[in-house]
This record gives C-alpha cells, sequence and structure tokens, in this order.
C-alpha cells in the first residue's frame, strides 16, 4: 500500500466502578458531552464524532479498549490479513460499537485490545461546553512489560512509525502528530489519555476547574523535550490520568526525520523548563481489561 492504514487515534473505552463520577469529570471539567447512555455504559464526544471517550460499568477500573481510524476499507483488509500474520488474535469480526460502519476488534501484545474501524458518524450538534472542551482526542501512553514487543507490533500491523526512542520505550506516530502513542516499561495498563487544545490559556483554564474541584494537578504546565508540546495532568475518578496539550510538534518530512534518542535518568525528555515529575507519576493508571472473544 502507498499510504499508512491508521490515519488517527480514534477513542479510549475506561470501564469504571462510578459511571456518576467519570461523566460528571468528563462534562463539568473536560466540556463534554454526553452522545449516547446505555445501561452499562456512556458515550462522549468532545465535537461532531459520535464519540471520542466512552466509559463502561464494571467491578474495577481498566482499559476496555482503544480505538484506530483506518485510512478506508482496503486499510481494514490489509490490516486483518497483517494482524493475522502476526498471530494477533481475532476477538470480533465486526466493530464494537453499532454506529460504526465497518471493522473489528484484535488483541495486542500483552492483551492490549484494540478496535480497528471506519465510519464513524460525525453529526452530533454543536453544543456549550461547561468545562474546557478539546479541539480532539490526540493520543494515549500504556505502559507494558516489554514495549519493544508492542512497538514491533505497531510498527508490522499498523503502519506506526517511531519519533523518539527511549530505549526502554517509544513515541509512535500514525499521522503528522508527534505521537499517537507513548510505550513505557511498567505493569500493562492505561497510563493516560491525552486532548489538544489551542493554546496555554486553556491549560491554565484545566488548572482551574481542576482546583475548583477541590483537586490538584498532577503537574504541569511543562514543555516536553519529547513532542514539544506544552502540557498538563491531572488524575480522573477511574484512577487514568488525563492530558490536556498544545503545541505538539507535527512531522511533514517522513523521509528527513530521524527519531531522536532520550535518556529516562534525565528531566529534558519530559519537562525541558524544570524536573517536574513527581515521585510515582508512571505508576498511575488503569490495568487492562481481560481480553476476551466478543463473538
Amino acid at each position: 500500500m502507498n499510504r499508512q492504514v491508521i490515519g488517527e487515534i480514534g477513542h479510549v473505552a475506561i470501564v469504571t466502578t462510578d459511571l456518576d463520577a467519570v461523566v460528571d469529570n468528563a462534562t463539568t471539567l473536560m466540556g463534554m458531552r454526553v452522545s449516547e447512555r446505555r445501561g452499562d455504559g456512556v458515550d462522549l464526544t468532545h465535537g461532531t464524532p459520535h464519540h471520542s471517550l466512552q466509559y463502561l460499568l464494571g467491578d474495577s477500573s481498566a482499559v476496555d479498549h482503544i480505538g484506530l481510524v483506518a485510512a478506508d476499507s482496503a486499510a481494514l483488509d490489509e490490516i486483518r490479513t497483517r494482524a493475522a500474520a502476526a498471530g494477533a488474535r481475532l476477538l470480533q469480526d465486526t466493530p464494537l460499537d453499532a454506529c460504526l460502519a465497518e471493522g473489528f476488534v484484535i488483541e495486542g501484545p500483552e492483551g492490549f485490545v484494540f478496535e480497528i474501524y471506519r465510519g464513524m458518524p460525525e453529526n452530533e450538534p454543536i453544543y456549550a461546553p461547561t468545562g474546557v472542551r478539546p479541539n480532539r482526542f490526540g493520543h494515549v501512553t500504556i505502559t507494558l512489560q516489554d514495549p519493544g514487543d508492542m512497538c514491533d507490533f505497531m510498527q508490522t500491523v499498523l503502519d506506526f512509525r517511531i519519533s523518539d526512542d527511549f530505549n526502554a520505550g517509544f513515541f509512535l506516530r500514525c499521522n503528522v502528530d508527534h505521537h499517537g502513542i507513548g510505550l513505557f516499561p511498567g505493569s500493562p495498563k492505561l497510563h493516560h489519555h491525552a486532548w489538544e487544545v489551542s493554546s496555554a490559556v486553556e491549560l491554565g483554564q484545566v488548572g482551574d476547574r481542576v482546583d475548583e474541584a477541590g483537586e490538584s494537578l498532577l503537574l504541569g504546565p511543562a514543555r516536553h523535550g519529547a513532542g514539544d508540546n506544552i502540557a498538563v495532568y491531572y488524575l480522573e475518578p477511574s484512577g487514568a490520568v488525563v492530558e490536556y496539550y498544545c503545541d505538539m510538534l507535527r512531522i511533514y518530512d517522513e523521509a528527513a526525520y530521524e527519531p531522536v534518542q532520550w535518556d529516562l535518568t534525565s528531566h529534558k525528555w519530559f519537562s525541558r523548563w524544570a524536573p517536574m515529575m513527581p515521585d510515582g507519576f508512571l505508576e498511575l493508571g488503569v490495568p487492562v481489561a481481560e481480553a476476551t472473544v466478543r463473538s
């Protein structure tokens, strides 16, 4: 194929024990809107897509799946062929979400589940947010026992490219954004889901909203060395970390770009301005839900 098979990171689905708490956070702090409610879950959107964030009711917090948008129907077929060749388990031959035109669900390394799809409806109505509404869903960062195995999977099956190499971890991209997924060492879990805003003004507004809720930011604003974006982070009720960011590096010349090598022992990869990462930050997040064949 003469173009990459994945066009963007579409959504993330998180299992929670308290739907009311996570929906309140997503609507009043993140400025999102409920697009659909079911008995066991809620879909939320930041704009016109049917959903960019999902919460599912469960007995314990976990990441259920990560949604990846295929370039077209031919890309879906190509990914299916590559996934089978790589030995990835097919969990469902159709999308998990009824609103999606076509797709399927596969299990990647260490139990991470990916819904590969195209054709999400983009007709949600304009609304006035009550929180800091992001422009779009940007990326996820996960931790794994073997980040290199997932890095190989993302490259060979899904056409991701390495933007940064930390020796023990990676940032990879699927489009011009510097990264769509981060891979770092640790127990298998979703560390954070990340949302793009226009400027650092909105990052300050996030800090104000977190403060008004009686909580504090985990860190930030910080200018990352890897990706060059300015970011703030806070802990949402499910136990996952939320990142808001702006000014991320975009890579338009694939042929000229060389992955950057970073030393994880230096704070500069994470914060160019000051050593800001608190102790235990990378241990936060929600574990991977058990992957099962979903018929």
